[in-house]
């Protein structure tokens, strides 16, 4: 008996739970089977709206008024049998609530806006009174000064047209003094957090780029350099591409991009948003020492699915962004490949002769590639958010990118001797966000990042790669595992602090042979090493001072492979002198555990690939590093001017005495000093036409112990000047690159020469030597682009944008390296010089809905 009461009130309860979650669109259905009557509406619009009461005891003219008193919906009676619901505009009172529960809230000060536009609206009884037709096209937000702007979700707006909005305080981003188009449109800068940052989704026409590469968007930057024009090989105020953090929703990227870094793997129709610090970061960063590039996505739960397909001469792409499970759920995916390899494009064939110039592929003489190189690359997003309720989210993130090329070169021996390279950055990150009350949130952060760089040669490419093959092989591969938790708490409206733990696991694997001189055997090696790192961290934002913003904080690391532990304090600070000219500072101590060793090119191909490598205390060190900086922006009608100082350090970077891994060349170590000027000056013509002037004075040098250098990219003076024109649906943009040239005279060629030296016993080729014993000239671009979007109209649910971009327009060739081959006779070398990519044209065309 007791057993059949039991399963009796279960089932009972699964009812009243399953009839309390009924939609309208399911009470409407079931009213007009009993009532034997029609009613027409749109499924899926009420299948978003929850009914928790039956309908059943109504009669059609009360159904009537029932309807349109509590939702957005008007009922017309086509005749005594047949009606038909409709969204109708429809009056909505909202009441707004502090989430601190520490400030009135005066709703007269208060608007509400539709895509960014206010609508007239009354206050009466506290209240918030207008009149509104929802839309899912529309975006609604509830402005109120000295707090966010808070969105109105679609789905709300059909429950309910009275209810209660929380409000959160700006506490210390300091909105109104941000600095919008910084650059140009879409980019902006914070002085409170000292970023920049880039609405992707805003991102205009930048000068030699159509696609919105991302990479090539942060090299027009201030402060940040390309050296070579290769997109993905970015220079943070001389900080090399390892030793800043590049992140995607808090996965690690160790890959510089496809094709050796010269296409960024990103896909920029599902990205939101990348924020750049320059200047150091905040402390639940770390393991770098040189700047931060955190890239986000962000999938909406709200909103309308939409999607696109576009290609250039590169790659073909895809995207889609779509809400699901009634406005919980958000989920968008991108997808990239390249061409056949059988199509080759002028731009692709650029790329190829740049990164291959001085190798056994191309001519002595010209330049020119003389085999067919053949080059797939491709790279997936997908990300989705779900929240159940106001006080959780929930995001999830995952990117895969992958590039082969192979070619055949003539062998030594006679016949073909086929190469291969592949690479690839598998990762995945989950994000908990949840607010436990109205001053405290948790944020629980996992990531997992697998990269794998890997070069065969002849029987390598089939066999396992083990030193009995015959054939050379070089592999090095990544993983990382992150586990962080950090709780964020309001201490006042003004001030917050961060308390957080993160865990991070890393196992990096290197596996080698090659070829040596003199016919000697090859060098092989084979090394795996992994390491724990356990850092907690505080940071503490004060915005209470009077046009003072200051936040102190610090992390402390233990790394398991040394036993060291490392404190890093850092301090950054912003004094508001006026509404116009802001005054800022920064300095910190940063530490890094992993990194790539200078001049060691791991892989063939004569292009640079640098071995990664945990720090062992043996053959590579962990790397303490110091940035401080000191400047001032002002920003007035349509000017903006912007002046940073900055003084940077590098200690223990890890530097092999040769390009190859061979059985006399050794590790060691140099120190890294960094300090220049970033000066960048924007002015706006009317509503159509920006222009901008950047100039940057930077050193590098690097000291070993007995000597001093200058770092091999080292460009001292940087010259970056264009315009853009925007209206309406056409855009364009012209720009013009100069720099110093790079510095032959850098520890990288003082190796080769002595090891040049070495092997012709002292009599070396005087033309070799010299060709190492100065600085290259300097370099110069002129880029362009131009764009023209069909947009959508009532009739035309799609748009279609076309665009040219030209890289290097007049064709210039600029020298960024030069190498000697010394073939059978070290006595007498050909010196071939390297440039940067030459005439490089571009088309493109998306079509969106």
């Amino acid at each position: 008996m007791r057993a059949t009461l039991t399963v009796f009130a279960i089932a009972w309860a699964m009812i009243a739970v399953c009839q309390g979650s009924m939609t309208l669109g399911d009470r409407l259905s079931a009213f007009q089977q009993l009532k034997e009557i029609k009613i027409s509406f749109d499924a899926e619009l009420l299948g978003l709206i929850t009914e928790p009461k039956s309908l059943d005891n109504l009669s059609p003219t009360d159904l009537i008024d029932y309807l349109q008193n509590n939702y957005p919906l008007k009922v017309e009676q086509v005749d005594s049998s047949y009606y038909y619901v409709v969204l109708s505009e429809s009056e909505y009172h909202i009441s707004l609530q502090d989430s601190l529960g520490s400030t009135e809230i005066i709703p007269e000060l208060s608007s509400v806006l539709v895509n960014g536009s206010p609508i007239p609206l009354t206050v009466k009884d506290n209240q918030l009174r207008f009149s509104l037709k929802p839309s899912l096209r529309d975006t609604i937000q509830i402005y109120t000064p000295g707090f966010a702007n808070e969105q109105l979700k679609f789905s709300t707006l059909l429950n309910r047209r009275s209810f209660e909005v929380i409000l959160n305080p700006q506490f210390i981003e300091l909105e109104d003094l941000v600095i919008r188009d910084y650059l140009t449109e879409g980019i902006n800068l914070d002085p409170a957090n000292q970023s920049i940052d880039i609405d992707v989704s805003a991102l205009p026409l930048l000068p030699g780029e159509t696609d919105g590469d991302l990479f090539a968007s942060l090299s027009a930057l201030p402060g940040i350099t390309t050296p070579d024009n290769r997109a993905g090989n970015l220079y943070i105020r001389g900080s090399s591409t390892d030793q800043s953090y590049v992140m995607l929703d808090n996965i690690p990227i160790y890959s510089k991009g496809h094709y050796f870094g010269t296409i960024s793997p990103y896909n920029p129709k599902v990205i939101d948003e990348v924020e750049v610090h320059r200047n150091g970061f905040h402390p639940r960063r770390g393991g770098r020492v040189g700047g931060a590039v955190e890239i986000k996505t962000e999938p909406k739960e709200n909103g309308t699915v939409s999607g696109g397909v576009g290609a250039n001469t590169l790659f073909a792409m895809a995207y889609v962004k779509a809400p699901l499970a009634k406005n919980k759920v958000g989920i968008n995916f991108g997808a990239r490949r390249s061409f056949p390899t059988s199509f080759i494009s002028p731009k692709l064939e650029a790329i190829t002769e740049m990164v291959y110039a001085g190798s056994a592929i191309t001519d002595n003489a010209t330049g020119e590639v003389l085999e067919d190189v053949n080059v797939i690359f491709e790279d997936y997003q997908l990300g989705l958010t779900y929240q159940p309720n106001p006080k959780n989210r929930i995001h999830l993130s995952n990117i895969y990118t992958f590039s082969k090329i192979d070619y055949s070169i003539n062998s030594p021996q006679g016949g073909r001797f086929p190469e291969q390279f592949d690479g690839f950055n598998l990762g995945s990150s989950g994000q908990w966000t949840s607010k436990i009350n109205n001053r405290v949130q948790s944020d629980f952060t996992i990531s997992l990042s697998a990269y794998r760089s890997q070069f065969r040669a002849g029987d390598a490419l089939d066999n396992e790669p083990i030193p009995t093959v015959n054939g050379a092989y070089s592999i090095n591969s990544i993983q990382d595992l992150s586990i962080s938790e950090e709780i964020q708490i309001m201490t006042t409206k003004e001030n917050k602090l961060d308390l957080g733990i993160e865990y991070r696991y890393q196992d990096v694997y290197d596996n080698y042979k090659g070829p040596t001189p003199n016919n000697n055997p090859d060098y092989t090696r084979l090394n795996e090493e992994s390491a724990s790192t356990i850092s907690p961290y505080a940071s503490y934002a004060i915005n209470q001072w009077k046009n003072w913003f200051v936040q102190l904080g610090g992390r402390l690391n233990y790394f398991s492979k040394t036993n060291e532990v490392d404190f890093a304090p850092r301090v950054f600070a912003n004094w508001f002198a006026s509404k116009n000219f802001t005054l800022k500072g920064s300095a910190g101590f940063y530490n890094q555990y992993i990194s790539q060793v200078k001049v060691l090119e791991f892989s063939s191909g004569g292009f640079d690939n640098e071995l990664w490598q945990l720090a062992d205390n043996n053959t590579t060190y962990s790397i303490h590093g110091s940035q401080s900086m000191l400047g001032g922006v002002w920003d007035l009608n349509k000017w903006v001017i912007d002046v940073e100082a900055y003084y940077k350090t590098a200690n223990n970077v890890t530097y092999y005495s040769a390009t190859k891994l061979l059985q006399n060349a050794t590790f060691f170590r140099a120190d890294h000093e960094a300090y220049g000027v970033d000066l960048f000056i924007r002015r706006k013509f009317g509503d159509y036409i920006e222009s901008w002037l950047g100039y940057s004075y930077s050193q590098l040098l690097v000291h070993t112990d007995t000597l001093t250098y200058d770092g091999r990219y080292s460009q001292p003076h940087s010259l970056n000047t264009g315009i853009s024109f925007h209206k309406n649906n056409f855009k364009t943009s012209i720009g013009w690159r100069l720099s110093s040239g790079l510095d032959g005279n850098s520890i990288e060629s003082a190796n080769f020469l002595a090891s040049y030296e070495n092997n012709t016993n002292g009599n070396g080729n005087p033309d070799a030597i010299s060709a190492f014993d100065s600085r290259f000239p300097m370099v110069h671009f002129l880029d362009a682009s131009i764009s023209y979007k069909i947009p959508k109209t009532d009739d035309r649910k799609w748009s279609s944008t076309f665009g040219l971009s030209v890289i290097n327009v007049y064709n210039q060739e600029n020298l960024t390296d030069r190498v000697v081959r010394t073939g059978s006779n070290p006595r007498d070398p050909n010196i071939i010089d390297r440039n940067a990519i030459g005439f490089a044209p571009n088309l493109m065309i998306t079509f969106e809905w």
